[in-house]
């Protein structure tokens, strides 16, 4: 979805990929706009999943954007300003690199710490179980009110200096690895829901 977004026939499809709330702004009042965004976009591409009427390459594609855009609604500055493009224009610093700060949240937190996946997942699994022990599911306003919530954690860097120290990067870590495992947790939801309706009140 990141790959196609600028090319036809998915050149519209950028506002997909997030939601602009001001900072002060109530998510209840929040309406989306025509051009669409990821609350839109989660709902059509699970509608389309949803649909045995469609072609199976139809489906396929569907089942790729849903996937996408459901872990892109857990990434906090997917639910971001206006002002700043989701921190698309905020440079800050990890040690000597230059980066965004949307570019963090999206690549470099998970990696931080520079575990091997398999070892990532070992540690994660205590986590996974609690939530998922735990798991209601719940609509997609909730995941991005979730992420709105987090504003003040991502912005919580130097402002002057804006290197991101040890205790941001370590507050981050954490922070995504809980907001990935959810979003796991509720793709399970999303596809039980389509592919299986009989099992869509079961926890994944």
């Amino acid at each position: 979805a990141d790959r196609i977004r600028t090319l036809p026939p998915w050149n519209d499809s950028g506002p997909w990929h997030y939601m602009n709330i001001a900072d002060g702004d109530l998510l209840e009042n929040y309406r989306s706009p025509p051009e669409g965004d990821i609350l839109w976009a989660i709902a059509n591409f699970r509608s389309r999943l949803e649909d045995t009427g469609l072609a199976r390459e139809r489906r396929g594609e569907a089942l790729r954007f849903l996937v996408h855009f459901v872990v892109d609604l857990h990434q906090p500055l997917h639910v971001g300003r206006d002002t700043d493009r989701g921190g698309n224009t905020i440079e800050v610093f990890l040690d000597r690199k230059r980066i965004t700060l949307h570019r963090f949240w999206d690549t470099e937190a998970i990696g931080a710490d520079a575990l091997p996946v398999e070892r990532f997942l070992r540690n994660a699994m205590p986590t996974v179980r609690r939530l998922a022990a735990g798991h209601r599911s719940s609509p997609a306003r909730q995941w991005a009110a979730e992420s709105l919530a987090l504003r003040d954690v991502v912005y919580a860097f130097d402002a002057e200096t804006r290197q991101l120290d040890e205790n941001y990067l370590e507050i981050a870590a954490d922070v995504v690895q809980k907001r990935l495992i959810q979003a796991g947790i509720r793709l399970a939801d999303e596809l039980n829901s389509a592919f299986c309706p009989e099992s869509a009140s079961l926890s994944p």
